[in-house]
């Protein structure tokens, strides 16, 4: 299993197969990404977060936050 984004139709709230962005690995998640989320107390990132339009600024604060803790940990 791997982290990815999916674009969902707003109809149906299907998703849109042929749009896929891998992300990380479940094993990345799991070692990395978790123990990032957890100590920075970030909630927008997590498994089966649907996101909005309207999100769009927050999750980048919330990457970059990843990112520099990334940067600093390992």
């Amino acid at each position: 299993m791997s982290v990815s984004v999916f674009r969902i139709n707003e109809e149906d709230d299907s998703f849109d197969l042929d749009f896929e962005l891998p992300v990380a690995s479940e094993a990345c998640l799991t070692k990395f990404w978790q123990t990032a989320i957890d100590e920075l107390g970030i909630k927008r990132v997590r498994n089966g977060t649907e996101l909005k339009k309207e999100h769009l600024q927050s999750i980048l604060n919330k990457l970059e936050q990843l990112r520099n803790w990334a940067e600093y940990n390992l």
